[in-house]
């Protein structure tokens, strides 16, 4: 995929400059790909490896339900 069209499909996904950018999925293969994209894109992201269900796991941490 071109680089100007990755770009126009993370756009709405990527945010400011300085926002991080955390990238998960069921087992990280997916989740891979993605921070390659963004790599090619010169934005750095950082992968969770635990997916989803094991950081809902822990009721301690924050979780945002609805829309943003």
């Amino acid at each position: 995929m071109p680089i100007a069209q990755l770009r126009d499909r993370l756009a709405p996904i990527i945010g400011g400059d300085e926002q991080e950018i955390g990238v998960y999925c069921g087992s990280g293969v997916s989740a891979a790909y993605q921070i390659a994209a963004l790599a090619a894109l010169g934005r750095l992201a950082s992968l969770y490896p635990g997916s989803w269900s094991a950081w809902s796991a822990d009721p301690e941490r924050p979780v945002q339900i609805g829309t943003r």
